[in-house]
């Protein structure tokens, strides 16, 4: 009696959980959506319709349940879920749900106002748009969006009026999504109002992709996404695009510390100087770091972190064919605050280093 109570509860808190059965073997599938069934036709018996949601589950989590082949015994569940843990992630879902729901409504009045800075706070650094098959970066989106509402008659309206905020539903993004970004959603939502002539990929129903970066939920994809091939290889080269952000700052932090050693380890064995049109080799640039740091007026508490500006480093594609550079190389553009400036003068006028895989290893290959 006690198992089949904690089978009852531990039904009415899944309910509400998306496709948790997902993950379960067919085996564990099937035992789970007989269980539902049997509930639910107990409840029936009880109060007429009363377990029909139950049933309705039990043929969601196996659409061929055959109702002749069920035996009675209801004692037992699968034994990889535990009903404890299942409520506590439904707990957590709906947190989520409330949180993502919450920044949308402000993107929303942010982009009433017309202040595309704010809203774009709530995008991406890039985002994929399904109905141009293509990724924007989050400065791209911001100058067209403005461009294109810059007459809009938005003073009088709310955010209600623009969309069904009453009908937004927040479920989470398909498994070939979760594999890419493990904390991923889609927001759908109805528009009240068509601009479409102004923006090309606005429809009357709209779907929003939320991933988790540094525990905020932004907006990485636009419409309906029925290709994550593209998303998968964005998000391989974004991680390429961080470990190459971590080898700039680390070699910085080098520079910082006066350490000519640890700084040309980040550097290939020839360096391009594309300005001055000419190369240097490893052993060349770590003389010249050693004559700079002589006159370099720094303390080693300084770090990179406190001397790059909030875009901090951005890091693309370099133009190959014009640089004349290996194919596949990487462009880290560096901005440093005014501050430092005179005080760190290589890094005012050296703000672009060309990374390239040495032995599976991202070096510095040219400066510019």
């Amino acid at each position: 009696m006690k198992k089949f109570f904690l089978l009852i509860v531990f039904m009415f808190y899944s309910l509400s959980a998306f496709a948790f059965y997902q993950d379960l073997t067919m085996g564990d599938r099937i035992k789970l959506a007989e269980a539902y069934y049997l509930v639910g036709t107990n409840y029936n018996q009880i109060k007429k319709n009363s377990g029909n949601s139950y049933i309705s589950m039990a043929y969601k989590i196996y659409p061929e349940l055959d109702p002749k082949s069920i035996s009675s015994d209801t004692s037992s569940l699968p034994e990889n879920i535990d009903p404890e843990k299942i409520i506590a992630d439904i707990r957590e879902e709906e947190t989520t749900r409330v949180m993502i729901s919450y920044r949308f409504k402000r993107m929303v009045r942010a982009f009433l106002a017309k202040d595309m800075k704010s809203t774009m706070l709530f995008f991406d650094s890039a985002v994929y748009v399904s109905a141009e098959k293509k990724y924007y970066q989050n400065s791209e989106i911001e100058s067209s969006v403005s461009a294109s509402i810059k007459n809009a008659p938005f003073s009088l309206m709310e955010p209600e009026n623009l969309y069904n905020l009453d009908a937004i539903t927040i479920v989470k993004a398909p498994l070939s999504f979760q594999k890419i970004y493990p904390k991923s959603y889609i927001l759908k939502v109805t528009s009240n109002v068509n601009f479409g002539s102004a923006i090309p990929f606005w429809t009357q129903e709209q779907s929003f992709y939320y991933r988790s970066v540094n525990e905020k939920f932004l907006i990485f994809g636009i419409g309906d996404i029925d290709n994550t091939e593209v998303i998968a290889e964005y998000a391989k080269s974004e991680g390429l695009n961080q470990d190459i952000k971590a080898q700039l700052l680390e070699a910085m932090d080098a520079f910082l510390q006066k350490n000519p050693d640890k700084v040309s380890s980040y550097l290939a064995d020839t360096i391009r100087i594309i300005p001055m049109e000419t190369s240097i080799s490893k052993a060349e640039a770590k003389l010249s770091f050693e004559g700079f740091f002589e006159q370099l007026n720094v303390d080693g508490s300084l770090k990179a972190q406190d001397i790059v500006t909030s875009q901090g480093i951005e890091v693309d594609h370099a133009d190959v064919l014009y640089l004349d550079l290996p194919q596949g190389t990487r462009e880290a553009k560096l901005t440093i605050k005014d501050e430092y400036k005179d005080i760190l003068p290589f890094w005012s006028s050296y703000t672009k280093y060309y990374f390239f895989p040495v032995q599976g290893v991202w070096k510095i290959i040219a400066i510019s």
